[in-house]
């Protein structure tokens, strides 16, 4: 029982975000309203699921980055704001201020449970430290407490300059 502490946390948190997606979705159902759309011309699907995201907006980052603010992870964002993983990916790839974004929110998240493992380590709950590390070690995949920064470090070398394909030389 000693994840069930963590479990009631995550599942307030999950319900809290569901709440809030919900009331977005009540907002923009209501705006739908007063410009004249008839509620049942919406469908279940528009009254079950957030919108999706289809196309990348320069605004993007920034919204990643407030709701990060807010405290929320990575996972609730994706659902907040209608973008699948595949997408995210692809995102980051193409835009580097997308990427940035998402590298802050994970480090924030990070540095969070990180800072919940020590509270919990400072206060001798042993197995909710044992918990939160075994997390921490999951969701992040970084070994930090043996130094193995092998593990944060991927080397991709190319060819040697002299060596590129189009060099006439």
């Amino acid at each position: 029982m000693a994840g069930t502490p963590l479990r009631r946390e995550r599942l307030k948190q999950a319900t809290a975000a569901a709440d809030e997606v919900r009331s977005e979705l009540t907002a923009i159902r209501t705006q739908l309203i007063a410009r004249g759309f008839n509620p049942e011309e919406f469908g279940m699907a528009a009254a079950v699921e957030p919108p999706s995201l289809e196309a990348y907006s320069e605004l993007l980052p920034r919204q990643v980055l407030r709701l990060a603010g807010e405290g929320k992870a990575i996972e609730e964002i994706r659902v907040m704001l209608g973008f699948s993983l595949a997408q995210e990916s692809d995102w980051a790839n193409q835009y580097v201020d997308m990427a940035a974004a998402l590298l802050r929110v994970r480090a924030r998240e990070e540095a969070f449970w990180q800072g919940q493992a020590r509270h919990l380590a400072a206060s001798g709950d042993r197995a909710g430290f044992q918990a939160v590390e075994a997390l921490i070690a999951r969701r992040f995949h970084t070994d930090n407490s043996r130094g193995n920064a092998a593990a944060l470090v991927h080397v991709y070398i190319g060819k040697p300059l002299d060596k590129r394909a189009g060099d006439d030389t």
